[in-house]
């Protein structure tokens, strides 16, 4: 999780970032950026390398399954 608050603690915010959750890795400070721009905080976590070789195995995994073109017997009619 992202933790976001003031100085002074009135405003405080807890950002949870599911991926990195998926493989058990803590926010890297180094990853993070921000910037407030229009009346709005912008921030920016870059993917780390074990989610990016993650990401890629699950896409190589898809790709790799074969289509079927059986055309099944649907329980509705489409109008």
């Amino acid at each position: 999780n992202i933790v976001v608050r003031t100085k002074n603690k009135k405003y405080f915010k807890v950002l949870p970032v599911l991926e990195l959750r998926r493989l058990n890795l803590q926010p890297d400070m180094k990853l993070l950026s921000y910037r407030h721009e229009f009346n709005s905080l912008i921030i920016r976590y870059m993917k780390p390398p074990e989610l990016v070789a993650m990401e890629k195995q699950v896409y190589d995994m898809v790709r790799s399954l074969k289509m079927t073109n059986q055309k099944q017997d649907l329980p509705c009619k489409q109008s």
